[in-house]
């Protein structure tokens, strides 16, 4: 039933453009649930296929993540094409029935699905969306610390997820310099 999301033109940069006719509905596995991209994120993902719809180069890639227990500075890596969208939630979610679960700190819940990924001077993050159309909280952009259990199984974390934008071209426009970044961290810290 997921099986056309193995096309190759769904991979890689070129697969950014093909993001508009997947977006409603888009088939996250045979766990999920399917969900809608609002439509201002569909529009910058797509762009991202030819042309940048931001500014940035190598050294302008760090953003904060608020996390409950403060800030994270943080590496933008990149962002999946929808194959890869599809196969990291499928391996996610790999063992969860087809309903909504209750939140919870070792893994994303249905409605906050992984698009990309990022890291912090420890872990390797996953960057997620939030798909709960009606939600205050949808089309938002968060980073889900990944840590790999002992046994190579399953990832497993304690620190939830953290805040990163309203929208994916504001997470662009908030990309910094390292030096930037942990200035303005350190600098709220400092109101505190």
């Amino acid at each position: 039933m997921w099986g056309y999301l193995d096309d190759d033109r769904y991979a890689g940069l070129p697969g950014f453009a093909t993001l508009p006719e997947l977006a409603i509905n888009f088939p996250f596995g045979p766990n999920l649930p399917c969900a809608t991209f609002p439509s201002d994120f569909v529009d910058c993902y797509a762009g991202l296929a030819n042309k940048d719809p931001v500014n940035y180069d190598d050294e302008v890639l760090f953003f904060i993540a608020h996390f409950k227990d403060g800030p994270l500075l943080c590496w933008y890596d990149g962002l999946f094409s929808p194959q890869t969208i599809h196969t990291q939630n499928r391996i996610i979610f790999a063992n969860e029935p087809n309903e909504p679960n209750e939140p919870s700190p070792d893994r994303p819940h249905h409605g906050f699905y992984a698009i990309g990924s990022a890291y912090d001077e420890t872990s390797e993050l996953r960057m997620l969306i939030c798909l709960v159309e009606h939600s205050t909280d949808y089309g938002k952009i968060y980073v889900w610390r990944m840590q790999w259990h002992e046994t190579g199984e399953a990832d497993v974390t304690t620190s939830g997820f953290g805040f990163v934008a309203n929208s994916l071209r504001e997470m662009f426009e908030q990309l910094q310099t390292e030096k930037k970044t942990a200035a303005q961290i350190l600098k709220s810290s400092n109101r505190s």
